[in-house]
């Protein structure tokens, strides 16, 4: 990802850990039932102070979870740490982020769900 030749580093592009693959590598390292199930949830939170209370339920539950992440910056996989560089996508298949991003709107008459996907759009973008 951090390619300097090609323009992909920062401040022009940014590297970030998709949620599901990262949870994925958890619970093939941590077995404990369905512990890896708390790591999407971890990931997107949108505050401090909510990561906190799902970070410290974690390692309750998984104390070598800290040394696990201790080589994992914040900012590549926590969205409330990111600086506001995700725009919410927390993984790395665009469709199924897309999906999440218009889900209340898919239900929509077609002239509402456009107007919605336009205004979304529009928020991303801005």
């Amino acid at each position: 990802m951090n390619n300097p030749e090609l323009g992909w580093c920062e401040p022009h592009s940014h590297h970030r850990f998709c949620s599901r693959h990262l949870a994925a590598n958890f619970g093939k390292e941590f077995k404990k039932g369905h512990i890896k199930d708390r790591i999407v949830p971890l990931c997107s939170q949108l505050t401090g102070h909510k990561f906190s209370l799902h970070w410290n339920v974690l390692v309750a539950a998984e104390p070598r979870a800290q040394q696990w992440f201790a080589d994992k910056p914040l900012s590549r996989w926590a969205l409330a740490y990111d600086e506001g560089k995700r725009f919410g996508i927390m993984t790395t298949n665009i469709a199924e982020s897309w999906n999440r991003a218009i889900k209340v709107a898919r239900k929509l008459h077609i002239t509402a769900l456009v107007k919605s996907i336009f205004h979304k759009v529009v928020t991303y973008l801005d």
